[in-house]
C-alpha cells in the first residue's frame, strides 16, 4: 500500500464499523503509516494482522498508544520491533485483558525481554504467544521460567528456532505451570537435562510437546 491508498484504507476502517477483522501482510507498512492509522477510531477490531512489515519499535508505540479496545488477536510477525518494540509490547501487556493472542516471531527483541517476561507474569488475559525465532538463549530463558510460574491464563507457548541449549527452564515451566496446553520448544540445539520424565508424570494440563529438531 502506498501513499493515499493507505490514508484511504485508515478512513475507510474508522467508518466501517462491520470490519473486525483485518490482514496487511506485506504491505511496506512502517512507522509513519501505523501512526495514521491508530489515531483512528479503530475500536471494533478483533483481529490485526501486521506481518511481514516494516514496523520499527517506535512505529508500534503508536499502536499501544491507541490499542483497539476489542482485539483480541495481534500478529507483529517479521517486522523490525528490536528493543523498543519489546518495551512496548511489555508496557501493553501488563494491564491489557482482552488480547488472547499475540505473535512477534522472526523480531530480535533480546535487548528488553526482561521487561516484557516481568509483565508477562502479572498479565490476565494472554492465552497464545509466539516468540519464535527472537534471537533468544539461555540468558532469556530464566525470565520466561519465572514469569509462567506465576501467569495463570498462558495456554500455549512457542519459543521455537531460538538458541537455547538448558533445558531446564523449560522443564521448570511443566513442573510449576498449571494451565499450559501446548508447548513448542523444537529447532533449539537444546540438550537433555534431569528431570524432564518427572516432570512430565507430574503435569496434568500439558497435551503437546514439540521438541522435534533438538539433541534430546
Amino acid at each position: 500500500l502506498k501513499g493515499n491508498q493507505f490514508v484511504i484504507l485508515s478512513v475507510f476502517m474508522e467508518d466501517n464499523a462491520n470490519i473486525t477483522n483485518i490482514g496487511l501482510t506485506n504491505c511496506n507498512i512502517g512507522e509513519r503509516q501505523v501512526g495514521e492509522m491508530f489515531p483512528r477510531q479503530t475500536f471494533q477490531l478483533e483481529r490485526l494482522d501486521l506481518s511481514c512489515n516494516l514496523i520499527p519499535g517506535e512505529g508500534l508505540v503508536h499502536l499501544v498508544n491507541h490499542f483497539p479496545c476489542k482485539l483480541v488477536a495481534l500478529n507483529l510477525g517479521s517486522n523490525m520491533l528490536e528493543g523498543d518494540g519489546t518495551l512496548a509490547l511489555g508496557t501493553l501487556i501488563r494491564s491489557n485483558t482482552t488480547l488472547r493472542e499475540l505473535c512477534i516471531r522472526d523480531n530480535y527483541i533480546e535487548n528488553e525481554i526482561y521487561f516484557f517476561a516481568a509483565c508477562l507474569a502479572v498479565n490476565k488475559g494472554l492465552e497464545i504467544l509466539d516468540v519464535s525465532h527472537c534471537g533468544l538463549g539461555d540468558a532469556h530463558a530464566g525470565f520466561f521460567s519465572h514469569s509462567l510460574s506465576l501467569n495463570t491464563t498462558m495456554l500455549e507457548l512457542d519459543v521455537s528456532r531460538n538458541m537455547f541449549t538448558d533445558l531446564a527452564p523449560w522443564v521448570k515451566i511443566i513442573f510449576e505451570n498449571k494451565g499450559l496446553v501446548k508447548l513448542n520448544v523444537s529447532h533449539n540445539p537444546l540438550f537433555e537435562t534431569e528431570g524432564l520424565g518427572e516432570a512430565l508424570r507430574l503435569n496434568t494440563t500439558l497435551r503437546t510437546l514439540n521438541v522435534s529438531c533438538t539433541s534430546l
